[in-house]
């Protein structure tokens, strides 16, 4: 009986998490993160159609890796 009612009290505190209003935040923190990552992977493959040489591939590392040189880079990442 005690397994019966911690699953329960489990399964409670998981769905008051997941719609508490700081999950919702960070979702949407990490959609658009994620949405940039898309963004400069686009501008690396257009960049590299027009023939720039930055050397860099057109990937989620490329994007990564030219983020992080930027002026404050490293602080974005």
């Amino acid at each position: 009986m005690a397994v019966k009612k911690s699953a329960a009290q489990a399964r409670s505190q998981g769905r008051r998490v997941s719609n508490s209003r700081a999950m919702e935040v960070l979702s949407r923190v990490g959609l658009c993160a994620r949405g940039v990552i898309y963004v400069l992977v686009g501008l690396l493959a257009v960049q590299m159609g027009f023939g720039g040489d930055s050397g860099k591939e057109a990937d989620r590392s490329g994007a990564v890796q030219t983020i992080g040189e930027q002026p404050f880079g490293r602080v974005l990442l």
